[in-house]
């Protein structure tokens, strides 16, 4: 079953309902991609060892070709699930898991400042070419000497 014919498939009943039936079609196919796409980390972990172990071969045969090859292709590999890892974990981290939140008990509390009407009307003065030039120009040149 393709996912483009699950997203397209008529369900009657409400729209909560018809979602909900979208979403019972698609588990298989996404647990089928996971079990097919997933485990990153006992992907990295295995590449991992198998580099060591063309590594430490490779120790003890320094001008072996075979060997050249083979941890040029596992560090290749090895590179590209390390990749696929992080490239798993940083959404999550994007989302908030390093940085906790604090609930707001008092939120009323958070502006109490508050603008009366006449300052707020000043806020919204026009300003002239003129009054920016003249606060452009007024700028001194406080650089150092040197």
């Amino acid at each position: 079953m393709s996912l483009l014919f699950l997203l397209n498939c008529e369900i009657q009943g409400y729209k909560r309902f018809q979602f909900t039936q979208k979403l019972i079609m698609l588990k298989k196919p996404i647990r089928k991609l996971l079990r097919e796409q997933g485990h990153f980390s006992e992907k990295v972990d295995h590449f991992h060892k198998e580099l060591e172990d063309v590594q430490s071969d490779l120790d003890l045969d320094m001008f072996n070709p075979q060997l050249r090859e083979l941890e040029a292709m596992f560090l290749g590999e090895y590179k590209k699930a390390y990749d696929e890892e992080e490239r798993d974990i940083r959404p999550n981290d994007f989302l908030g898991t390093e940085f906790p939140c604090e609930q707001i008990l008092q939120p009323h509390s958070l502006f109490v400042k508050k603008l009366d009407l006449s300052q707020a009307v000043e806020m919204f003065q026009i300003v002239t070419n003129e009054e920016i030039k003249n606060a452009l120009f007024d700028i001194d040149d406080d650089k150092a000497p040197g």
